[in-house]
């Protein structure tokens, strides 16, 4: 697996959110779908842990990925922003 970066707004969000490192690297390693954000040119990966739908948003360089941020999500935000474009399916994993 490639080097992986925090960014300070990520810090922050897990500890507002109180999700874990540990979720954090359970979800890169075990996604469901990955997709491109066409508005903000980044990846995104949807995991699931526990039932509970998570998207991470990362941009990805050769040798590391630079996480974005993290958040629960619903199915049909999911839903919505594919049927809008905003997010292209690269790959479906489940």
């Amino acid at each position: 697996m490639k080097k992986i970066q925090y960014t300070k707004h990520l810090l922050n969000r897990l500890r507002i959110r109180k999700l874990s490192k540990r979720l954090l690297r359970f979800l890169l390693k075990h996604p469901t779908l990955t997709l491109f954000d066409n508005l903000n040119n980044t990846s995104i990966i949807i995991g699931k842990k526990d039932k509970q739908l998570f998207m991470v948003a990362y941009i990805e360089k050769e040798d590391l990925l630079i996480i974005l941020t993290i958040h629960p999500i619903k199915k049909s935000q999911i839903d919505s922003r594919i049927r809008n474009k905003r997010w292209t399916i690269k790959e479906n994993l489940s």
